[in-house]
């Protein structure tokens, strides 16, 4: 057989077979010798005379072929494939032995941190993971600081506790070690020798005195390429990284970026779950431990604990004026402002919009507590600047005391509460501790919200109308709509006994809607009856102009009821002008190209506005009673009235005096050129069916 090599030869006088099949068969016998080898050498080592002996002894095949490979052997070629064979399974299976002690520390450490095991831990196993695999490595884990500057922590098991506590505070840098450059270029640095590295000039007395001779560090990073710390790797020796250590480091650096991201996010929410967002104070889930552990110490040292309820004064007003934005500014320093008034064992906690609640844990003497409470006033009644503006707010505070006043913070915040609305009630300013007749109270606060829920669902309210004059010559020009409530058990009630309820929880948008609804169908009905030489005013809340769809409302009501723009007029206050948005403005611009008329209700009773007058299509100054009414009294508010009438003339508005009850005030506002007055000496609130005579009796 011609071109046979010597194997070929040997195989075919051996097998009686043709080279192709026994090589086949041989390479069958190969593999499975290859396989149990990896097994065998697995766990008893591995050298060539391991490999013949599991060839000869685990596997029996034919004798023949036993002679075929001590004939194979005999080639030099065939031997040196063989001994090639066996050098590359032996590397093989140590890599693979190295993969797999690799990835079983990586599943231990991930194991670790997805059991919630403290960060401090889990790192420390991770540096003791990584030295195992570095012959005399010494691994270490350096925490930076939030703020991204200093090093906030070293963990290093192995590393001199000297070293380790020398390293925490340190700022980073470009030239701070391998640690701190790797953090502050956010790459690798490698030290080959700290002897005369010029990165560690400043560091290098320090590592020498602890015989560290060369470092290694990889910065850790967040999944957002934040760098959190860095993974380092010190000898005692001089010394270049391998390849196999590297690939350990940047499993573990994976690792160490995972643990501490993980722990610094259940940090966050933890922060978040028990902390105000704003101001960073506790929050009511905090604050309700904090009282249940003072409750805790008073009631084992027999003393007390005081909780006090704080909402703030004209807060809503300056906040819907100005937005939210500078609402935001005054909450974060009202937070600043109470840390001063109190004492670090106490606690300040916001509880949302402008509610704040101090605890006053062991207390002895309730006049400590009025003490805090009158500190905290003055400190809110100082005037905010905020915005290049002067904001006078103030607090109203509610006072309850365990064990007198409830035995658990949740009995102690719902009697301060009660405390706290009573301040309000006696005038705002004011400080109240709890009592069992505010309890009382409460209670029928809380049933006049209901009642009051309950006339919104049932159509209890009802809209009563106050006759609008022409002073001049005494013409009825239409009537200012004024809101009711026909309670079934008290009777007609005026606003001024449920509107703060309405404001206070914030139903005012949805009644005013049903008032601007209402009033545009009797303005409607009153047309159908020929009256078509008056107008309706009606009174719009700043809520509704806040919500955003103040145009499509009244949009609604005049088409519903087939009514054109110029029979309203639009009431609005003072506190719609200072938000002075662009979507207010927007609003107001829409509804004067609609044809409807704008009033300003209430001028000069809130901050000054007199800028605002020529942004905004206003039709109507209306002044207010209070004004009226001292006008025989004081030069200087005749002055100011005065003063609202030429100002109203020279802008080419309307003035509207209210609450004459007086001849004498008609008289002086005719003298002073007012275009129209209401009040009691003109017309009282009256029915819709009572305006209806009124009318006819005018026409």
């Amino acid at each position: 057989m011609k071109n046979q090599t010597p194997a070929h030869q040997a195989i075919d006088i051996m097998s009686g077979r043709s080279p192709g099949e026994e090589i086949a068969r041989l390479n069958k016998i190969i593999t499975a010798l290859m396989d149990r080898a990896e097994r065998s050498m697995s766990q008893q080592g591995s050298d060539f005379g391991l490999f013949q002996a599991t060839l000869t002894l685990e596997h029996k095949v034919e004798q023949r072929t036993y002679e075929l490979a001590e004939a194979l052997a005999e080639n030099k070629l065939i031997t040196q494939s063989l001994y090639e064979l066996t050098a590359s399974l032996k590397d093989e299976i140590r890599q693979r032995k190295w993969a797999e002690a690799l990835h079983a520390g990586q599943y231990q450490i991930l194991e670790l941190i997805t059991a919630n095991i403290p960060l401090k831990q889990v790192l420390r196993q991770l540096t003791t993971w990584v030295e195992g695999h570095g012959n005399g490595a010494l691994a270490s884990i350096v925490l930076l600081a939030e703020d991204g500057d200093t090093i906030a922590d070293c963990l290093a098991p192995s590393l001199p506790e000297e070293y380790s506590q020398a390293l925490i505070g340190l700022k980073i840098g470009p030239n701070t070690g391998s640690c701190g450059t790797a953090m502050y270029r956010n790459e690798p640095v490698t030290v080959t020798d700290i002897s005369n590295d010029p990165l560690w000039t400043d560091y290098r007395e320090l590592a020498l005195k602890h015989d560290l001779r060369a470092c290694w560090s990889t910065p850790v990073t967040s999944p957002s390429g934040q760098v959190l710390g860095s993974f380092a790797i010190y000898y005692h020796q001089p010394r270049s990284p391998d390849d196999e250590l590297q690939d350990v480091v940047a499993g573990a650096v994976h690792l160490a970026g995972i643990a501490i991201e993980r722990a610094r996010s259940e940090e966050r929410i933890h922060y978040m779950a028990h902390h105000d967002d704003l101001t960073g104070l506790p929050n009511r889930t905090q604050l309700q431990d904090r009282i249940d552990n003072a409750i805790e110490r008073a009631r084992r040292n027999n003393t007390r604990t005081a909780v006090m309820m704080i909402d703030l004064d004209r807060f809503k007003h300056v906040n819907d004026s100005l937005g939210h934005h500078t609402g935001d500014e005054i909450l974060k320093e009202v937070a600043e402002r109470l840390t001063h008034c109190v004492r670090a064992s106490d606690t300040i906690a916001r509880l949302g919009g402008d509610e704040f609640v101090v605890n006053l844990p062991e207390i002895k003497q309730e006049y400590s507590v009025s003490m805090v409470a009158n500190k905290i006033m003055q400190q809110l009644e100082t005037p905010f600047f905020i915005r290049n503006q002067q904001l006078q707010l103030g607090a109203s505070i509610g006072i309850s005391i365990y064990p007198e006043d409830g035995d658990d913070a949740q009995d102690l915040l719902r009697t301060a509460d009660t405390a706290m609305y009573a301040a309000k009630q006696s005038g705002r300013g004011q400080y109240c501790y709890f009592t069992h007749e505010l309890h009382e109270a409460a209670n029928k606060h809380i049933v006049l919200l209901s009642q009051l829920q309950r006339a919104i669902k049932n159509d209890e309210f009802c809209l009563y109308f106050q006759p609008l004059y022409r002073l001049s010559d005494d013409t009825l020009v239409g009537a200012e709509a004024l809101l009711r409530w026909q309670h079934p058990e008290r009777g007609l009630l005026a606003p001024g006994q449920f509107l703060f309820m309405l404001e206070e929880h914030g139903l005012m948008a949805d009644v005013g809607n049903w008032v601007l609804q209402q009033g545009c169908a009797q303005m409607a009905h009153w047309l159908q009856q020929g009256h078509k030489h008056v107008r309706l005013s009606i009174n719009l809340a700043a809520d509704q102009f806040y919500r955003g769809n103040l145009v499509e409302e009244v949009e609604h009501a005049l088409n519903h009821n087939k009514l054109a723009a110029e029979y309203i007029m639009l009431e609005f206050t003072e506190t719609v002008l200072l938000r002075s948005s662009d979507s207010i403005i927007a609003a107001m611009k829409a509804l004067k190209k609609m044809g409807v008329k704008m009033s300003l209700d209430d001028f000069g009773t809130g901050y000054s506005s007199l800028s605002y007058l020529h942004s905004f299509p206003v039709d109507q100054l209306k002044i207010d009673r209070s004004f009226i009414q001292a006008t025989g009294d004081k030069k200087t508010t005749l002055d100011i009235v005065t003063s609202i009438i030429s100002l109203a003339k020279s802008l080419g508005m309307q003035s509207v005096a209210e609450g004459l009850e007086t001849r004498e005030q008609k008289a002086l506002m005719r003298k002073l050129k007012c275009d129209y007055g209401q009040g009691y000496l003109l017309g009282h609130p009256m029915s819709a069916e009572d305006f209806s005579r009124l009318l006819k009796r005018s026409d």
